[in-house]
């Protein structure tokens, strides 16, 4: 009976610990899904502000990371698309909201997932590494010298973390070409 006793406490503690996490994921859950949703939602507001409203496409391939498909529209007009891809960087999955204008130039990029080295890949998240998509619509590569016109300069010391972006927005262009592109439709 000494022996059976400390394992019966440990279970029920066990037991009772597993309901309360149940019960509080059940509890967060959509508060969470409704407050990731919310974020999206501003994050593509700021990539495409001209357009009043976002609608989500249906998926076509997920190739190279491509998660969602949204076009924004305003005045009853398509405004251009927002896609997101996800890739790996240095220190995990990074989230990227690509927005391209109907003729597949790149209006805005968004970095709206990272866990990268705080201090230093986390700086692919400034304006300054995202506003160098602006405009560009080619195959885009990183360097770490001044960017030409199909380049993107690499954050320093974080090399991986921007060819990881790079990479996403690449994929994004992609697909773009692929399935969205007007004289493809």
């Amino acid at each position: 009976m000494k022996i059976i006793r400390p394992g019966l406490i440990l279970f029920c503690i066990t037991v009772a610990a597993v309901f309360f996490l149940s019960v509080t994921y059940n509890a967060t859950k959509e508060p969470i899904r409704l407050q990731r949703q919310k974020d999206k939602n501003a994050a593509m507001a700021r990539l495409l502000p001209e357009a009043t409203e976002f609608f989500d496409e249906e998926l076509i391939e997920n190739s190279g990371g491509v998660t969602e498909v949204s076009t924004g529209y305003g005045d009853g007009l398509t405004l251009g698309y927002i896609i997101r891809t996800e890739t790996n960087g240095y220190g995990g999955v990074i989230g990227v909201l690509s927005a391209f204008d109907t003729n597949g130039t790149i209006i805005g990029v968004s970095v709206t997932e990272s866990s990268e080295t705080p201090g230093v890949g986390d700086k692919i998240l400034n304006a300054a590494f995202t506003g160098q998509f602006e405009n560009k619509s080619a195959a885009l590569n990183v360097t770490g010298r001044l960017p030409g016109d199909d380049e993107i300069q690499a954050v320093t010391g974080a090399t991986v973390s921007s060819g990881a972006v790079v990479g996403a927005v690449n994929a994004a262009a992609e697909y773009f070409d692929i399935y969205l592109k007007e004289d493809k439709r």
